[in-house]
């Protein structure tokens, strides 16, 4: 993702903005912040970061629903989708 997020980023125009929507998932029954991660990725590769925006996920998926009947000790899943906007320097 990395070289691919690379080769956009150099398709930009001088400040240009570069906006990436994700939902963050779990990992080992444990939430895995991956608008966190692809944030670093995009400052690395000489992105400025704007801002942030959190959504809702709706609607509900059945595997949302479900989840917690079926593990019961673990923490709810990620119920938000994050958009994360950069621009580029210039």
């Amino acid at each position: 993702m990395t070289k691919i997020y690379a080769d956009c980023a150099d398709a930009l125009f001088p400040g240009g903005h570069f906006v990436v929507g994700v939902k963050d998932m779990m990992r080992k029954k444990k939430p895995y912040l991956l608008h966190e991660r692809l944030a670093q990725i995009l400052e690395a590769i000489g992105l400025q970061h704007v801002g942030n925006v959190v959504l809702r996920h709706y609607p509900t998926t059945m595997f949302i629903n479900t989840y917690q009947k079926i593990h019961k000790d673990a923490p709810p899943p990620p119920l938000f989708q994050s958009i994360i906007v950069f621009k580029k320097p210039g």
